[in-house]
């Protein structure tokens, strides 16, 4: 029988044994188990007795670890601390565990013995963070834009690809280095002073880089960071295609400045020097008329007839080209106006004969930001071509009607009973110098409907019709309405 004193010490190695939270394990030289801790039934699911004297290869998932295992401590002079393994539990799952072991001497009984702790937890946050780098990394990289994170210190903490190749390195040699030290000194030096602002002042900061013929804008934006310290992100986007393209829109407006004032002058010369002689030219054949008719036989006063009607109409036609030339050229005076005051000033401008009806219904609250002038213009045209080109089998019936749509808009009706238009023709009557009718049975100059249409597109609206021959027309126009 076993003294009291001898039991004592076996008692307690058992209680540590049966009560500890880790594993503790022993193995002889061949590898089985000859003493594991009763805790290996938690880690394992196999009972103590089941496990002990079976070879340690057996709770392996890649029984190769064994060997790894065994020449890490070799390597280590026969002991190691946090080696990690997976092992298979009884019902087929894996746990990874940290081994803690140390080589037994042959006085020992030569084998291993040691301590595995449970790290599936630390093993699954690891993959977890693992998998948030690799998300974040993802992110990163499906943006265009060169992308970093730095401490306060400058140290980079992540980039994208975008960023790595503009300096021609991986992702994985530019962690951790200076980001400043990246760029040339004059550079680094504006960076730097901007991110120091920025962590500062806790707002975002904006900075243009010209390098070369290479134009940069980055934006420099505080990260909050659990130490307090912020971090940096730095969003640099290459902006050269940008600028390129404005310098040369640029270029083309200043191209375009230049046509308007050329334009700006015809219509001066139009204006002036072009009417004049056909003002000339009408005030002589008048005089010829008034002073020397008994001089003409009826052919000579037809002919005189034709002079003066193509002088008026040539008049009628270089002012028509100057109010396209204006509403092509936008020169608008806008305000908000009241469309019923427009129709009414269009309307105003018209002869209408006593048996002309002209009905309109629209509301004063329709309110356009424009120009008055060229609006007024627009309803002149529109409701004089409806007068113009009435049917001779009816008197003259016009209606204007004005309806609020979706999308904050409104339609103006135009509605006539006049002789209408071929469905055909549609899209040719809004094209300039377009004329359906020989100029001997309606005048005109073939301009009136190619400016309503500029008109309209000026106030970001459009123009359309609904007609057939001999059954009226509709011309709609449709403009965004002051919110």
């Amino acid at each position: 029988m076993s003294s009291p004193d001898h039991r004592q010490p076996q008692d307690e190695l058992r209680s540590i044994l049966d009560n500890m939270t880790d594993v503790f394990y022993r193995t002889d030289a061949q590898g089985r188990i000859t003493l594991v801790s009763r805790s290996v039934e938690d880690l394992l699911g196999w009972s103590r007795e089941e496990v002990l004297g079976r070879d340690v290869r057996d709770f392996y998932v890649d029984s190769d670890q064994r060997l790894l295992l065994l020449e890490h401590l070799d390597s280590q002079g026969g002991r190691i601390l946090g080696h990690d393994l997976a092992l298979r539990r009884r019902d087929g799952a894996v746990v990874w565990v940290s081994v803690s072991a140390r080589r037994l001497s042959e006085r020992e009984g030569g084998g291993t013995e040691g301590t595995v702790h449970d790290v599936s937890d630390r093993r699954r946050a690891e993959a977890e963070a693992r998998h948030r780098r690799e998300v974040v990394q993802s992110l990163l990289n499906a943006t265009s834009d060169a992308t970093m994170l730095i401490d306060g210190d400058g140290a980079l903490l992540a980039c994208n690809q975008v960023f790595a190749e503009r300096l021609g390195h991986t992702v994985e040699q530019l962690i951790g280095h200076d980001l400043f030290a990246l760029f040339p000194p004059e550079v680094a030096a504006r960076r730097r002073i901007a991110c120091a602002q920025a962590a500062r002042s806790g707002e975002t900061i904006v900075l243009r880089d010209i390098r070369g013929q290479r134009h940069l804008l980055n934006t420099i934006t505080p990260v909050p960071n659990p130490d307090g310290t912020p971090w940096l992100a730095v969003f640099s986007r290459d902006i050269t295609e940008d600028v390129e393209t404005k310098a040369r829109i640029e270029a083309h407006l200043a191209t375009i400045r230049r046509s308007n004032e050329e334009l700006e002058q015809f219509a001066y010369v139009a204006s002036h020097d072009l009417r004049e002689p056909l003002r000339q030219i009408s005030s002589y054949i008048g005089l010829l008329e008034r002073r020397c008719a008994e001089l003409f036989d009826d052919d000579g006063r037809e002919f005189m007839a034709y002079v003066s009607n193509g002088a008026r109409r040539m008049d009628s036609l270089i002012l028509d080209l100057l109010a396209f030339s204006r509403v092509t050229r936008h020169e608008v005076e806008m305000s908000d106006v009241v469309l019923a005051r427009a129709v009414a000033a269009g309307l105003e401008v018209l002869n209408l004969a006593p048996e002309d009806s002209v009905e309109v219904a629209v509301d004063d609250g329709f309110v356009i930001h424009g120009d008055f002038g060229q609006l007024a213009r627009m309803f002149q045209n529109l409701i004089g071509n409806a007068l113009k080109y009435r049917s001779p089998e009816r008197p003259a019936r016009v209606r204007v009607r004005a309806e609020r749509q979706e999308g904050g808009t409104v339609a103006v009706a135009v509605i006539d009973n006049g002789i209408g238009i071929d469905p055909c023709y549609h899209d040719r009557i809004f094209r300039i110098f377009q004329r359906l009718h020989g100029g001997g049975k309606y005048e005109g100059t073939g301009i009136g409907l190619a400016i309503v249409k500029k008109v309209a597109e000026n106030h970001g609206g459009m123009v359309g019709v609904e007609s057939a021959l001999d059954q009226g027309s509709t011309f709609t126009v449709t403009l965004p309405l002051v919110d």
